[in-house]
């Protein structure tokens, strides 16, 4: 397992799968933090770039075999995984919270609850699985699609735990379309929203495989050419429960096995991009997101909480 750290330059876009077609839409919002899949095509370009090998070639399979092994094939699955990707502000690194965390909605210095599966003659549910979590307030609030600290993971409490806005920042971005020529098309507006990550603020991603990459250098992520220097760094210690409940790390794709085995999530979200080798969209997948709690070890890249 190799680990990398990673801050762009300036904001970075990776488009929801919201549809933006011409006469329809004039927006679109941006999927923060990036997909697995998005790092991993990163990654692969990276490889290529360092040993100067053309995209055409790639696609053509004009590719020494040992490079080809280790990044895959062009318009293949890579042959490696991806866990994360993780926010790091200055020196402390932050991990998604699980979904089956709760906190008292109206209380600003409550403890953190953990839901449970429980079996009761009080309550009937065709589920043979209930999961409860009781506070002391009149009203729970999940704390799903947040960030909590790493050293501070098992023991937790409500002001350890970070919104999103304590790491970034969205921006609206402007812009016109064009032709094929690259004309103006005359009343042809568009607008994105990017995300701008704050002051001190990284992401840390963990790759299974060694590729042969530097360890350090530039990645180019998501949209309109967004670019960053990456460097490799040392593995964080990820701390391990025993409840016998398992957290994703990486947003993970939604079947029946997940289904079966899902205790708390989020909502789905929903990933596409675009095949260079087909030159066409990707097929549209469903995922829950990292911090989806199971009851069962679904992925290498889950943790027991």
């Amino acid at each position: 397992m190799s680990w990398y750290e990673f801050k762009p330059l300036d904001t970075l876009f990776f488009k929801d799968a919201s549809p933006m077609n011409m006469g329809q839409d004039h927006s679109a919002q941006s999927l923060f933090p990036p997909a697995a899949g998005t790092l991993a095509g990163a990654l692969r370009t990276a490889v290529l770039d360092q040993n100067n090998i053309a995209y055409d070639d790639y696609h053509a399979g004009k590719i020494p075999s040992e490079l080809e092994t280790a990044i895959g094939k062009a318009g293949a699955h890579a042959p490696f995984s991806l866990i994360g990707p993780f926010l790091k502000k200055g020196e402390t690194l932050f991990l998604p919270t699980p979904y089956n965390w709760f906190v008292d909605k109206d209380r600003s210095l409550s403890p953190v609850y953990k839901a449970r599966i429980i079996s009761s003659p009080l309550i009937a549910t065709d589920n043979d699985r209930l999961v409860w979590a009781k506070g002391e307030g009149t009203e729970l609030e999940n704390m799903g699609g947040q960030w909590a600290p790493l050293s501070k993971f098992t023991t937790i409490k409500r002001e350890d735990i970070k919104p999103t806005s304590y790491f970034y920042c969205d921006e609206i971005r402007t812009g016109i379309a064009m032709d094929g020529s690259r004309r103006v098309r005359e009343g042809h507006l568009y607008s994105f929203t990017h995300v701008r990550l704050l002051e001190d603020v990284s992401l840390v991603f963990g790759v299974s495989a060694l590729l042969p990459l530097k360890k350090e250098g530039v990645l180019s992520v998501g949209g309109e050419k967004r670019f960053g220097p990456y460097q490799q760094i040392s593995a964080p210690e990820i701390p391990q429960g025993s409840s016998g409940f398992f957290m994703t790390l990486t947003a993970i794709e939604a079947g029946e096995q997940q289904q079966n085995a899902l205790v708390a999530g989020g909502k789905l979200l929903y990933h596409g991009g675009w095949d260079l080798k087909k030159g066409f969209h990707k097929p549209m997948k469903a995922y829950y997101p990292a911090g989806s709690v199971f009851d069962k070890k679904i992925s290498e890249n889950c943790i027991e909480i």
